[in-house]
């Protein structure tokens, strides 16, 4: 996964939008190694060719100035219209057949930018028309039917409602194998306030709490009996029937596929790790695999590669793509990954 196009935010990840229209903050290409594909060509087509959309646009490269980290700063007018870049590059490699899809998409919306909390809602398409957390979701299905080379959305949401509506809007959809969505902010790089929004209560977990309390409320024998002259009051008509039910544990959780890590933000291996444990013991759907996102300076080490390789990670973030020192990583990418295709199909 490289960033191809990104809006860098005042004060950083989660600022407010700058000048410019375009709201989502990076647009990521994803490739994804298969047999016979060599994937450092096809980098170095997909790159040649965003280059050379870019320069062709009305702007051009003055507009889509190259930042410090080797993305391109996103001067497209609309979240389509950067779309359909990348889309043509890709399409212009060939690398993308019915046998493979090697190349995809993927955005980060970083909605706490554009969200209005106190309305809860998104100005997305302008003040006079702001979103809710159903209609965005529908926004975004609709951007995912019209664009089927977008295969992962990153911090869609800016709060807890659309994350629990997105997983069965997208099955509805026959989406849900195609397209994976995953935090990157929302979690501020601490495992704690994760847990807070993404770990369930399982139901057995549940009534061993219930036995535990229980317990505790149970009086010893012969305490507690009322005396023989006290009669025991009764309960009003009506009084105590129909109880609510218990409230849900869980109403306030949400889950995602994939957790973006940034290296940079832990001192210990250790730290990095418990993420990926986290989300290794996570039960069915809610399973998280991790993206682990290159440290900030660049550098043409690719130690990254077999750290994301060997920790079976989801996708590795070597950043920003017209950069040279890219090129060793998905070198190193393409042949370890090799490597693994030809091991599973000799086994």
């Amino acid at each position: 996964m490289v960033t191809v196009l990104e809006v860098p935010r005042a004060g950083g990840a989660g600022g407010k939008v700058p000048a410019g229209k375009m709201k989502f903050s990076s647009l990521y290409l994803i490739l994804t190694p298969a047999p016979g594909v060599k994937l450092l060509q096809t980098f170095v087509k997909i790159q040649k060719a965003i280059h050379a959309n870019i320069n062709a646009t009305k702007v051009g490269l003055n507009g889509y100035k190259l930042q410090g980290n080797g993305a391109y700063f996103n001067a497209s007018d609309n979240i389509t219209e950067c779309l359909k870049l990348l889309e043509d590059a890709i399409n212009s490699s060939g690398c993308n057949s019915d046998e493979h899809t090697v190349a995809t998409i993927g955005f980060n919306s970083e909605p706490e930018a554009y969200y209005n909390s106190e309305q809860n809602k998104y100005d997305i398409e302008g003040p006079k028309n702001l979103f809710d957390a159903g209609m965005f979701v529908d926004w975004y299905i609709k951007l995912l039917n019209d664009h089927p080379l977008v295969s992962y959305l990153e911090d869609p949401f800016a709060e807890k409602e659309g994350y629990q509506l997105l997983p069965q809007k997208l099955q509805e959809a026959g989406l849900d194998q195609r397209v994976k969505f995953g935090l990157r902010n929302f979690h501020k790089g601490n495992l704690e306030t994760l847990k807070i929004h993404t770990e369930f209560i399982e139901k057995e977990e549940e009534d061993e709490a219930e036995g535990e309390e229980e317990k505790k409320e149970e009086a010893p024998e012969g305490e507690g009996e009322q005396p023989a002259e006290e009669e025991k009051k009764e309960t009003p008509e009506g009084e105590g029937e129909g109880d609510k039910e218990p409230e849900d544990p869980n109403k306030d959780k949400f889950y995602a596929n994939i957790l973006h890590v940034d290296r940079t933000h832990y001192k210990l291996f250790s730290d990095f790790l418990d993420f990926q444990s986290y989300g290794n013991t996570q039960k069915g759907e809610r399973k998280q695999r991790v993206i682990i996102q290159d440290n900030f300076y660049e550098s043409s080490n690719s130690d990254i590669i077999d750290l994301a390789l060997g920790l079976n990670a989801a996708y590795v973030n070597i950043k920003g793509i017209n950069n040279s020192t890219k090129l060793a990583k998905v070198l190193r990418y393409n042949t370890v990954s090799s490597r693994l295709l030809k091991l599973a199909d000799s086994e």
